[in-house]
Order: C-alpha cells, then sequence, then structure tokens
C-alpha cells in the first residue's frame, strides 16, 4: 500500500537498507521469529539481530511473546505508525523549545535520537557535550548545568511529553533459540557477540543493567536495550501482561500525577528507569492548537481566550479518543482566563452562548446531578469540520473553483440530480455534467440508480449524485502517501548532492542535480559558485512540502 511504501522509505532513510529489507519481510509476512526473519531475507542473525534491537528501541518495529506448551515464542510486527511519526520530530522539538525552552529540548533531542533511555545517560551525554564542545570545567557551573537539564526533564514529564515505560529487560537469546541454529550460525553469533564493535549493539542479559550508547539515526541507533519485555519488575511472569500488537507505546497517563513526586525531590529520580516519546501526546498538543486555531479565525480573541482557558483546565484529563473535553463552568473559565484578556462575565456569558448556538457548535452545554451548568468543548464536531474543510480544499485545488462548488452542494445536500446539481450551482449543464464525471472517475462521487419500472429505462430513471467522506478519506490518504514517498526520494536525492558539495565533491553533487524536465545540469553547472545556494533552496522547499503534507495527515488521519 502507499502508507507501507512510505513507512519503508523513511525507515530506508533513517536506519538503511538492512533494516529496510527486515521490515519489507515483516510487513509481507507479518508476526515471524528472528529464525523466520533469516530464512526471509537471507541475512546473518547477528545483522537482523542488531536491526530488530534498534528498531524496537525506536518504536518501529513490536513483538508479542506466546506460549507454547512450555516454551515461549517471540514474534515480530512493523509498527507503521512509529516509522511514519518519525517525519514529525522537528515538529516535536520545536514544540518543545517554545513551551519548554532550551534545555528541555536538549533533553528532549536526546530522545528522538535514539529512543527509549533513561535520565542518566541523557544526562550523561550532554554533560560531555558541554564539557568538551562547549569548555564547561567549572564543577560549580557543572552541578548547575546538571541540575538545568533534571528539571528540563521533569518539565518534560509533566507536560506528558515523555511517558515511562516499565523497566525494559532486553532478551539474550535464549538457549533454546542458539540449539535451532546450524553450528555454523552459532560460530557467527558468538563472534560477534564478543567482537569489540558489539558493545553498541548487544544486549544485556537478564536483569541486568540497561545503559548503553546508540548512534540516534542508523541501524545502531539504540540496539543495547531493544528486545525489551515490558513486564514490571515487581511482577511475576505468571502475571505479567502481553504485550498489545498496535501501538509501540504505552498510552499517556490520563494525570501527570506520576511525575509530581519528581518535582517534589529531584534527588530520589531513578536515573536507570526508561523513557520515551509519547507521539499521543503530541497528537494532543496538534489537536489543541487547531481548535485554537479555528476559535480564533471564528470568534477572534474573546473566542480564542475561551477555548484556551477550557483547553488548560481539561489538559491533564484529555485522551486521544476523546470525542469531547471534561466538563468545566463558566466561574471556572472565568477564573483562568488571563486578567489582560479584559473580559467581564457579561462578555463571557454572551460568547459562551453564541459558540453554544452557531453551527458547528464549539461548545454543548450540559447540566451535571448538582444542576450546575457546565460546558463542553465539541472535539470530534470541529475536527470532522475541519477535516471536510480540508478534502474540499483537496478538490479545489485539483479539480478547480467549479467542481469544488458541486462537491461542496452535494455534502451540503446529500443527494441530487444532475439538473438540480446545476441550478443550485449556477453552472451550465454540460459543463456540471464535465465536473461530475471526472470527480466520479476519481471516486469522489457516488452515482445510484433507482428506476421508476423494473425494465429500468434510462429514461424513467433518477440517477442520484451523493459524496461519501468515508470512501473519499482513503483515497485522498493514498495519494498523499504516495507523493509523501516521492518528496522523501527526491529530499533523500537531494541531500546526497548537498553533502557531496559540501564535501568538495562538486562534480559528484552537481551530476545529481536534475531540472524539471529531468535533464542534467552537470555540466553547465559544474564549479558554479551558486550551486550549493540553488541545492539549499530545494531542501526548504522540499521540507516545507513534506511539512504541509504531514499537517494534512493530521486532520485526515490522527485528530
Amino acid at each position: 500500500s502507499p502508507e507501507a511504501a512510505c513507512a519503508l522509505q523513511i525507515i530506508e532513510d533513517d536506519f538503511g537498507t538492512p533494516a529496510k529489507r527486515v521490515c519489507e519481510s515483516l510487513l509481507f509476512h507479518t508476526d515471524q521469529t528472528i529464525f523466520e526473519l533469516m530464512k526471509q531475507v537471507a541475512m546473518p542473525f547477528h545483522q537482523i539481530r542488531k536491526c530488530l534491537l534498534a528498531l524496537i528501541t525506536h518504536s518501529v518495529v513490536g513483538f508479542v511473546e506466546r506460549s507454547i506448551g512450555a516454551e515461549i515464542i517471540t514474534r515480530y510486527f512493523l509498527n507503521i505508525k512509529g516509522a511514519l511519526n518519525r517525519v514529525r520530530f522537528p515538529k516535536f522539538a520545536f514544540q518543545v523549545r517554545q513551551s519548554l525552552g532550551e534545555s528541555a529540548e536538549m533533553i528532549f533531542d536526546e530522545f528522538l535520537q535514539r529512543g527509549r533511555c533513561s535520565l542518566g545517560e541523557v544526562v550523561g551525554r550532554l554533560m560531555d557535550f558541554e564539557t568538551t564542545v562547549r569548555g564547561l570545567v567549572a564543577p560549580e557551573a557543572q552541578r548547575a548545568k546538571r541540575e538545568e537539564f533534571r528539571q528540563g526533564f521533569v518539565a518534560l514529564v509533566q507536560e506528558r511529553f515523555l511517558v515511562g515505560i516499565d523497566q525494559v529487560k532486553v532478551e539474550e537469546l535464549s538457549a533454546d533459540a542458539d540449539e535451532a541454529l546450524t553450528p555454523a550460525q552459532q560460530a557467527t553469533a558468538t563472534a560477534t557477540a564478543t567482537s569489540t564493535s558489539t558493545a553498541r549493539y548487544s544486549a544485556p542479559k537478564r536483569g541486568g543493567a540497561t545503559r548503553g550508547r546508540g548512534r540516534g539515526r542508523g541501524a545502531a541507533a539504540a540496539g543495547d536495550r531493544a528486545l525489551g519485555k515490558r513486564t514490571p519488575a515487581a511482577s511475576t511472569p505468571a502475571k505479567a501482561a502481553k504485550k498489545p500488537r498496535g501501538e509501540a507505546e504505552p498510552e499517556a497517563p490520563a494525570t501527570p500525577q506520576a511525575a509530581a513526586p519528581l518535582a517534589d525531590n529531584l534527588a530520589q529520580i531513578d536515573e536507570n528507569a526508561l523513557w520515551q516519546v509519547s507521539f499521543d501526546r503530541f497528537t494532543m498538543v496538534f489537536r489543541q492548537l487547531a481548535l485554537l486555531n479555528f476559535a480564533s479565525e471564528k470568534w477572534k480573541e474573546v473566542g480564542s481566550a475561551i477555548v484556551a482557558a477550557i483547553l488548560r483546565l481539561t489538559s491533564p484529563t484529555e485522551r486521544l479518543t476523546d470525542r469531547v473535553s471534561s466538563p468545566v463552568t463558566s466561574d471556572e473559565i472565568f477564573k483562568e482566563i488571563p486578567a489582560t484578556s479584559n473580559i467581564s462575565r457579561e462578555l463571557l456569558a454572551q460568547f459562551l452562548d453564541a459558540m453554544c448556538r452557531e453551527s458547528p457548535s464549539m461548545l454543548t452545554r450540559t447540566t451535571d446531578t448538582t444542576t450546575r451548568t457546565n460546558y463542553v468543548i465539541n472535539t470530534a464536531v470541529i475536527v470532522e469540520y475541519l477535516r471536510h474543510r480540508c478534502l474540499e480544499s483537496i478538490v479545489f485545488e485539483q479539480h478547480g473553483m467549479e467542481a469544488h462548488r458541486i462537491f461542496r452542494l452535494l455534502h451540503m445536500k446529500r443527494q441530487l440530480e444532475q439538473k438540480q446539481i446545476a441550478e443550485m450551482a449556477m453552472l451550465p449543464v454540460s459543463e456540471c455534467r464535465r465536473h461530475l464525471y471526472g470527480l466520479l472517475a476519481r471516486e469522489y462521487l457516488r452515482l445510484q440508480e433507482i428506476p421508476e419500472t423494473a425494465d429500468r429505462q434510462p429514461s424513467r430513471t433518477f440517477y442520484l449524485w451523493s459524496v461519501n467522506m468515508d470512501q473519499v478519506v482513503p483515497i485522498v490518504l493514498n495519494d498523499i502517501y504516495l507523493t509523501h514517498t516521492h518528496l522523501l526520494a527526491r529530499h533523500h536525492k537531494e541531500m546526497a548532492a548537498y553533502q557531496a558539495l559540501v564535501g568538495g565533491g562538486a562534480a559528484v553533487g552537481s551530476a545529481l542535480v536534475t531540472n524539471a524536465g529531468g535533464e542534467s545540469e552537470g555540466a553547465a553547472a559544474s564549479g558554479d559558485p551558486s550551486m550549493l545556494q540553488q541545492l539549499q533552496r530545494g531542501l526548504e522547499r522540499l521540507e516545507v512540502a513534506i511539512s504541509r503534507l504531514d499537517e494534512t495527515l493530521l486532520f485526515l488521519r490522527d485528530f
């Protein structure tokens, strides 16, 4: 599928071709053991193991354990959404920097690059950077900087940008698995495990420490902790729950109570506990920003201040699957609105009433058991409205203003005949027919035949046109994934040319650059000092296009 092809392109860019081959096998032959993978991809045991270590650490591959008699079989599967989320890493880092500052961003960037990490190893790497690169050698300055990093970590946990996972005990190859290997494979695995280069990839023994180093972006990213069991240390194997398929990360807690003890006593933070990025939390943050933008567009500053106040009150208990926010009273909203907004209680009551009445209704008025009036944000209603508006803009860009008018009209009126559409859209019948069949060819519209008689004569048959958004969304998503894949491949090519020029290989870099018609510009651009600037502008345009496509994916798939 286009979605899987896009995910594989991202995996190849970030982890390399061997990891892509492993993921392709998991995609077409899901739920495989490591020995089944060896047969499918024809790679050595130690290389597959390294790839799985890195991919699991970065939530791109998940695993399930099944008991067959007295034997426990571990099977692996590809987490496509985890791979697609990697495109949003710059957005995640920018959001953290805006809300929590530079130190928190440095901490967060380590988790983005290395996957599952502990506080101790992240702070250790950052302190090494401060000492060796920035020359921070004074003991007092080092202690202050270390404390600043720990405070930034606490802020990330309190905002739920990082979510704690149970102590990951990396599974070493079991004795049964080693016995299943041929003598040659056993020798290869043993030699790999004892080589000097495997400190980066090897898994600690059962119950051992899980600290190590990784390169962040590559097949060796953070493989020293990857083949992990999410079993609490205090629980027995019989009570340990199986890891469900699907999301590779646990859902963010409903309240930030787990982070409160961290802020109370920083000295008692467990620096060996493992944490990872909460992708669902960032999706909720982006959804909140979309709601704020909609409120600001429709009700200006006052409506935006009201929605922002409600979101601040309900954010600690928000979940990604919620269709409405938690209820809040008008008094709570009034107290949460900053005094600088100059919003009186009378003005607040007027806007609350208007936001409940106008379509689409941003708020809904409810009453609880004490007959107290509460207000909730209709998250699902607004997101659906924004999704429809996004689809309409795509139709406008692809088929023009007249087709957009027809598409929107059918969405509002449900079912219409061609003559009715032409009259209501104020279009000639021939032009209306052309646009209708153009949208039908793209499967954006449906045509239903309702015969008056059993012989189904066309002259005695009604032809009704309609829009089924549930049918349109998958079609648009496939187009977006296909475009996304092409943009990523082009970005990879342009980046290779840019790196070749920066490294002094101007001839190699210019040979990789092609114009819009596909003809090579290498001969003309060889030795041209403006080539570097041209590549930089091209990379910037590609990154902007990828970012905008990803914003569309947020509305159509994630919100």
